[in-house]
C-alpha cells in the first residue's frame, strides 16, 4: 500500500466534529483571560464617535482660520540703530572705564559686557527680536593701528572695544 493513500482516523474529522484542546500538566482545562470573556464588539465601540461619524463631516472641519500671527513688525517696532548706538556707548564706556587688559580676565569680562549690553537693548523696548550681542576686547599695542570697522570703537589705555 501506499503512504498516501492510508490515512488514519486521526487525519480526517467527520463534518461538525471539533477537537478538544490538549489538557495542562495540572490536569485542568486552558484558563480564560484574567478580563473574562471578550465582550461584543458592538457594546465595546459604543464610546467611539469616529464610528458613528463615519462619512459624515462636522461644521468644525469646514471652517479655514488664517494665520493670526504677524510677520514682520510693525514700522514703529522695528530695531533702528542709531537709536541704540548711544546705549551700547554708554554701556561700554561704564564697563571698560578703568578695565586693563589681562589675557586671564578678557574672557569673563566679555561676557559681562555682552550680558550688560544684551539687558539695556531688552530694557529699550524693541518688541519680536531674538538678541545676538557679540563683544571683541583686543589689547592695544603701541605697533597696532586701532580697527577700522564700521561701528563704535573706543580707545582706552590696554583695551579697544569695537561695535559693529
Amino acid at each position: 500500500m501506499d503512504k498516501a493513500s492510508v490515512h488514519s482516523e486521526e487525519d480526517t474529522l467527520a463534518p461538525m466534529q471539533t477537537v478538544q484542546p490538549p489538557r495542562g500538566p495540572a490536569g485542568g482545562a486552558r484558563r480564560g483571560t484574567l478580563m473574562g470573556p471578550r465582550k461584543s464588539i458592538a457594546v465595546g465601540l459604543l464610546g467611539r464617535s469616529s464610528v458613528w461619524t463615519l462619512g459624515r463631516k462636522s461644521k468644525a472641519q469646514d471652517v479655514k482660520l488664517e494665520n493670526t500671527y504677524r510677520m514682520q513688525p510693525k514700522d514703529e517696532e522695528r530695531l533702528m540703530s542709531y537709536r541704540l548706538r548711544p546705549t551700547i556707548q554708554e554701556a561700554l564706556e561704564e564697563c571698560l572705564a578703568s578695565y586693563s587688559y589681562s589675557e586671564a580676565t578678557a574672557g569673563k569680562k566679555v561676557c559681562e559686557v555682552a550680558q550688560i549690553i544684551r539687558d539695556r537693548v531688552k530694557d529699550a523696548g524693541f518688541l519680536r527680536y531674538k538678541l545676538v550681542v557679540q563683544v571683541q576686547l583686543l589689547q592695544r599695542r603701541q605697533t597696532c593701528q586701532s580697527p577700522s570697522a564700521a561701528g563704535l570703537s573706543g580707545r582706552r589705555k590696554s583695551a579697544t572695544p569695537v561695535w559693529r
